[in-house]
């Protein structure tokens, strides 16, 4: 990826170049960087030249030391956790994403954790307490909530949500996710 500037300087571009493909990405806006630091990134090195595209339900493409997987929300199994909320997950190595549905009422007892989270709320509203302040997130809206930040949550309505994080959270992973049953 470079940047070039315009010879009237007004702007400056950056060109990303992907295996056949060209995409030229204008600046951000000054609201979009409010508050955000650029950090200079290193090119990586080319990909190997050949690669097996072959998708399909637990199918995955070995590219280098490293697989592709391709998964489908409608064929995992749904995690009931307690009797108002369930999930599904999909993982890797440092990251995951799970589908969270939570029912009217329910309610995610206060907890931290290592894990950076992102949680988009499809459908629904969900109540976060987050430092004695209520936060609540809509359709559409996307809390994030840095690593070891004491937060608890309570779905307005009948929900359902993305969770992402990284790193994993293993204790979802081994069922140690014992503050779900906290009274």
């Amino acid at each position: 990826m470079r940047s070039a500037a315009p010879a009237n300087g007004l702007a400056s571009w950056t060109f990303a170049r992907r295996p056949g493909k060209h995409n030229i990405i204008p600046p951000p806006s000054p609201k979009a960087t409010a508050g955000t630091t650029a950090v200079p990134v290193k090119p990586r090195a080319a990909p190997p030249a050949r690669y097996n595209f072959a998708f399909g339900g637990g199918k995955g493409v070995s590219v280098a030391t490293q697989t592709v997987r391709l998964h489908r929300w409608d064929e995992l199994a749904l995690e009931k956790v307690t009797e108002m909320i369930s999930r599904k997950i999909v993982t890797g190595e440092r990251e995951m994403v799970a589908q969270v549905y939570l029912k009217k009422g329910a309610l995610v007892p206060t907890h931290s954790h290592e894990s950076e989270q992102m949680t988009y709320v499809l459908q629904g509203a969900l109540k976060f307490l987050i430092n004695g302040e209520e936060i609540t997130v809509r359709e559409g809206e996307v809390l994030h909530i840095p690593s070891w930040i004491e937060h608890q949550a309570e779905a307005l309505d009948d929900t359902f949500e993305l969770d992402l994080f990284s790193p994993i959270r293993q204790d979802w992973l081994d069922h140690t996710d014992t503050y779900f049953h906290r009274q």
